[in-house]
């Protein structure tokens, strides 16, 4: 058992085309406390200052990523690009 067993209850996975994929999990209560949009090669992706805001931290093995906390709305927001 991992710490995410005792949050992730269920989850739901959709393919929206050949090349964008959706998964929404869920705790417990059915509650969904995560929902990611995977787009293959960033094909059809919204630029990244649209979703987080900014721009996007290199991490050392290459990657991009940043996270914001919109408290207000309870939301993490996570956009990432990369190996």
């Amino acid at each position: 058992m991992t710490a995410s067993d005792d949050i992730i209850a269920a989850s739901d996975y959709y393919t929206i085309s050949e090349k964008e994929t959706a998964q929404v999990a869920y705790d417990k209560q059915r509650k969904a406390v995560t929902i990611s949009v995977d787009y293959l090669d960033g094909v059809g992706a919204p630029d990244n200052k649209l979703v987080v805001g900014g721009e996007l931290e290199q991490r050392p093995n290459g990657s991009l990523y940043k996270m914001v906390w919109h408290g207000f709305h309870d939301l993490l927001i996570a956009a990432s690009v990369g190996p």
